[in-house]
């Protein structure tokens, strides 16, 4: 799958954030908060879409494992930033 395949399956409307997402998948940057930036806007959009998009029930066991991953890096990023202040 391309890049603008992931960002329109993500239903990432805000131009400036769908730029920043895709320069950080294409490897334009490896800017640290700019690669952060995108992830959470990444996981941000995927919870979104999990529980307010288009879906069929039949098939949410199938994103578990996506489900528990963006959970994962959310829980991670609220670790690290709270022991940094």
């Amino acid at each position: 799958m391309e890049i603008k395949q992931y960002l329109n399956a993500l239903k990432m409307e805000n131009a400036k954030d769908r730029h920043l997402v895709h320069e950080v998948l294409d490897d334009r940057t490896n800017e640290p908060k700019k690669v952060v930036h995108a992830l959470l806007l990444i996981a941000h959009r995927v919870r979104n879409n999990l529980f307010h998009g288009e879906k069929e029930v039949a098939y949410l066991h199938a994103q578990v494992s996506l489900f528990r991953a963006v959970n994962s890096l959310i829980a991670t990023y609220l670790t690290v930033t709270k022991s940094a202040a």
